[in-house]
């Protein structure tokens, strides 16, 4: 593949961009979980790729070029001994605007979320242990999964806690109350609903245990099993609670 630049203006800005919390390896994480904070500038250019084509050992310039627009995100200041974070990323998206460069550059951002989903299917659901040989249903298995782990990711984003790692002060304390008090209609129903998953799911309540994905998928299924049993057995379920006696017969304890 060859590369030549455009001979076109560089949109470059050397002020500061925005902020990110980063873990060891420059990764985007939430800031309770950050080991340090990196200071971004942002910019773009245009390149032309060319197809690297020779005839008779002569180099020919293919005739149609692509051109792509690159957006370049750096650190500006990093610690001493530490290697800058450096983004280099090749888009067909406008990046003529800070705007549109720096929209560029919050789509990169979101990737380590992508990475949490995968993370949830493979360790959560265990989609590798399906061993399917049939591409039909492995599809089948897929879209029900990828449902389910959006599910559970879009419930920890609509209460605003992080996709990964523990929970921070205010948010461990959201989530404790919640649990402590399950019945309070004072506090939000999808809070109470996502601390009684946790409980299903055998989560600890210590602050520094992460709410992982073996956690989630555990306490989910639980919960629909629970929801489906009320609903399609709520007549039994009613009956037989209210004959204790019989309970305690079937499931001494």
């Amino acid at each position: 593949m060859c590369v030549e630049t455009c001979q076109c203006e560089v949109h470059y800005w050397e002020k500061t961009h925005k902020s990110l919390p980063l873990d060891k390896d420059n990764r985007v994480v939430e800031a309770s979980a950050a080991v340090r904070t990196a200071h971004l500038s942002i910019g773009s250019f245009r390149v032309r790729l060319y197809r690297h084509a020779q005839r008779n050992k002569r180099y020919v310039r293919p005739p149609h070029p692509v051109e792509v627009n690159v957006v370049v995100i750096r650190e500006t200041a990093p610690p001493p001994g530490v290697e800058p974070l450096l983004w280099v990323l090749f888009t067909s998206l406008p990046t003529q605007t800070f705007e549109q460069r720096a929209y560029v550059g919050g789509l990169y951002e979101r990737r380590w979320t992508i990475e949490e989903f995968f993370k949830l299917l493979k360790s959560g659901y265990r989609i590798e242990a399906a061993r399917m040989d049939n591409a039909t249903q492995t599809g089948k298995l897929l879209v029900i999964l990828s449902l389910a782990a959006m599910v559970l990711l879009s419930l920890k984003a609509q209460l605003r806690l992080p996709a990964t790692g523990p929970l921070n002060d205010p948010d461990y304390r959201r989530v404790q109350q919640a649990a402590q008090r399950p019945d309070d209609p004072a506090l939000p129903l999808n809070l109470r609903v996502f601390a009684l998953l946790l409980r299903y799911g055998g989560w600890l309540g210590r602050k520094n245990d992460p709410i992982g994905p073996t956690v989630l998928m555990r306490g989910m299924l639980q919960l629909l099993a629970t929801l489906h049993a009320l609903t399609h057995d709520a007549a039994l379920l009613h009956e037989a609670q209210e004959n204790l006696l019989l309970l305690k017969t079937l499931f001494p304890i």
